[in-house]
């Protein structure tokens, strides 16, 4: 079967800790599809300390799901964690998180992504318009996290 990797990366800028965010990213629960503004559940299996398996189910416009089994590993003490797919459509795809510290209350978020597609037999150009759409969609998805994460982390102000 023929297989095409999709790799890229990208940087974003966030207005917290870098343990702050760290801890919120990889509190991995049931709502985390929500949060990505879709519909869906996800089932968490944490096998020890630092290994969780994520089992994603996303639901698209007429209901019909698609799961995809990830196995997390953490290295808090590097603010990091690598994202492994172990089966669904993007099975071998592995997603690496990386966050350094800026300042007291900055930081820097890198994503690196090696996305797999199975069956693809696509060309060059193809496959750097196919990487482009595909970048683009996780740049925006993390904005959109990056907004959700604002909300759920602002300090909850006194009521006059």
């Amino acid at each position: 079967m023929a297989l095409t990797t999709l790799a890229f990366s990208f940087k974003q800028k966030f207005s917290v800790p870098a343990q702050a965010l760290y801890a919120w990213a990889t509190a991995y629960d049931a709502k985390d599809i929500e949060r990505l503004g879709k519909q869906g559940h996800r089932k968490i299996e944490r096998l020890n300390a630092d290994t969780v398996m994520l089992h994603d189910t996303v639901l698209d416009a007429k209901g019909n799901g698609v799961t995809k089994p990830k196995l997390v590993r953490l290295y808090p003490e590097r603010f990091t964690w690598v994202n492994t797919h172990v089966g669904g459509p993007n099975q071998h795809s592995q997603f690496l998180y990386e966050i350094t510290p800026t300042g007291r209350s900055t930081c820097v978020f890198t994503f690196t992504a090696r996305q797999v597609i199975h069956g693809s037999t696509a060309t060059p150009a193809a496959v750097k318009r196919q990487t482009a759409a595909v970048k683009k969609e996780d740049v925006l998805m993390w904005k959109h996290l990056a907004r959700v994460m604002a909300q759920e982390l602002q300090p909850a102000r006194p009521r006059r």
